[in-house]
């Protein structure tokens, strides 16, 4: 029951960052190195997520 509120929650947070970090690469006066932490950062997070799932869903006691 847990794993699917955490599950949403991960969602959700995921979607705000994201939409965080396109709406601060998209500004024109960072610069290009700037830009590519930020893209980074947001694949990094999406990794972390997918990590998680994976984790939740086929971890656990054998």
């Amino acid at each position: 029951m847990h794993q699917k509120y955490l599950l949403k929650f991960a969602t959700a947070f995921s979607a705000l960052a994201i939409f965080s970090g396109v709406a601060t690469a998209a500004s024109s006066n960072f610069p290009n190195s700037a830009k590519s932490v930020v893209i980074a950062s947001i694949f990094g997070m999406i990794a972390v997520l997918f990590l998680s799932y994976i984790l939740l869903k086929y971890g656990g006691e054998a």
